[in-house]
């Protein structure tokens, strides 16, 4: 079949769930969550498990029919992962499952030129390497792709539309279909360490800072601003990145968590007594991607920047979704600080202070960050909560993690750490390979 990307093609299917084993029709309407994250990208992770014993044959013969099976069994659980958004104006409305509907499922192998243990690497990587080991959507929510690399390991490529699904109930699903086929189960009520996702949408109540029309109205200030502001256009769609663009991974440790985190304690005023692990790594990389942008761009010194970031509203207090709740259930939240101010002797200490003042608002009564005088937005994906490299099929934890739809500069993933000895996080990033250097440079001048 065809080859690209030095990955060849062996299948193309449609996976289903289990003949008769769910209805034949159904719906789940759309939620202002779901409408809020319906614009953002498709989310695309690369799971990356060592298996050196693995041949073509092996892979064809034992792990892909178990892989389907598993998959099968999954989606009589999540069935809506197997439908299609019903398309209305301007944004679909319902989530529909059809019987025979499915999820696309690609068998791939790679070629000579991709090396599965540069793969797994921290170290700057080819973003190009990347290319073809995760599938593209086409009609439907989700999309997965396994891929061999002879004799080295498996890549699972997983794709998914956020107008269906948030982070977490990805996760579910994937460490569902991870238990099914680890523990080569045959029907799909045999008990997993993983709760049923809950579909109720009564439990669904519409936030004021976040309600439809202050969405709308706040989507008609953002598409203006991309019109009007090139700058602004820049830094969310190609700032940094072309051809020759890398993806590299930043640890932050336990133990460089717990030392910048007494000295900042000691120099914020008034005196803070916590200091989050999550609010501490994003002050760190929004001071160190500014500092980056600004040595290439330092006439624009009194601009605003903001660091955006998502939390799963089902673990906030006021919030009566269940953990197994199933769909978005994620609120924005933002810090936005002067670039001077950010880039000062102190910055650091007050884009920590930002950053935990914007956690605090979202707690209690999130809204949309005002952006209107923003010229350039920073934004962070996953979290190390949602616990990627818990995600075993049977080959063990994976070798490494990536969030190939991780497309610009100004876009970071973060990640637990999968090293569990030393816990903290893994930041990643992608940008043009002279830069790389540099950016790696600030990060070390503030974590050593």
């Amino acid at each position: 079949m065809e080859s690209s990307s030095g990955v060849k093609v062996l299948e193309k299917t449609t996976v289903t769930p289990p003949a008769g084993s769910v209805p034949p029709t159904s719906t789940i309407l759309l939620t202002d969550f779901d409408r809020l994250c319906y614009e953002l990208n498709p989310v695309q992770r690369l799971f990356l498990y060592s298996l050196p014993s693995c041949s073509e044959s092996t892979f064809l013969k034992t792990q892909i029919p178990s892989l389907k099976h598993s998959l099968s069994l999954s989606l009589q659980r999540f069935f809506p992962l197997a439908g299609k958004l019903l398309q209305a104006d301007p944004t679909p409305s319902k989530l529909s499952y059809t019987e025979g509907d499915g999820v696309d499922f690609t068998v791939a192998v790679t070629c000579d030129d991709h090396d599965f243990d540069d793969l797994v690497g921290h170290h700057p990587r080819q973003a190009t390497t990347f290319a073809g080991l995760v599938p593209k959507l086409t009609e439907g929510v989700l999309a997965i792709q396994v891929t061999l690399f002879p004799h080295s390991g498996i890549g699972v490529g997983v794709t998914y539309h956020h107008g269906a699904i948030d982070g977490s109930s990805n996760m579910q699903f994937l460490k569902t279909w991870a238990a099914f086929s680890r523990r080569n189960i045959i029907a799909a009520d045999v008990e997993v360490d993983v709760e049923l996702p809950c579909f109720n949408r009564n439990v669904v109540s519409e936030l004021p800072g976040l309600s439809k029309d202050v969405m709308n109205e706040n989507m008609d200030v953002f598409k203006e601003k991309l019109k009007n502001d090139p700058r602004f256009r820049l830094s969310l769609f190609s700032l940094g990145v072309d051809s020759d663009s890398v993806r590299a991974t930043f640890v932050l440790t336990r133990f460089q968590i717990e030392n910048l985190r007494r000295k900042i304690l000691l120099l914020s005023s008034p005196s803070a007594t916590y200091l989050s692990a999550f609010t501490l790594a994003t002050a760190i990389m929004w001071r160190c991607m500014v500092s980056l942008i600004n040595s290439y761009d330092p006439d624009e010194i009194n601009e605003f920047e903001s660091c955006n970031f998502f939390s799963n509203f089902r673990s906030q207090p006021t919030s009566k979704f269940p953990s197994n709740y199933f769909g978005n259930c994620i609120i924005p939240g933002g810090a936005k600080m002067r670039r001077d101010e950010l880039l000062g002797e102190d910055g650091l200490v007050k884009a920590v202070v930002r950053i935990t003042q914007a956690i605090q608002i979202m707690k209690t009564e999130p809204i949309f960050e005002d952006i209107t005088n923003v010229s350039m937005m920073f934004t962070l994906a996953g979290s190390p909560k949602l616990g990627v490299y818990k995600v075993d099929f049977g080959w063990g934890r994976p070798r490494k993690v990536e969030v190939i739809s991780i497309g610009k500069a100004t876009c970071m993933s973060l990640a637990e750490n999968r090293d569990d000895d030393e816990g903290g996080f893994e930041i990643g990033v992608l940008l043009n390979a002279d830069r790389f250097q540099h950016l790696r440079n600030l990060f070390l001048a503030i974590v050593s």
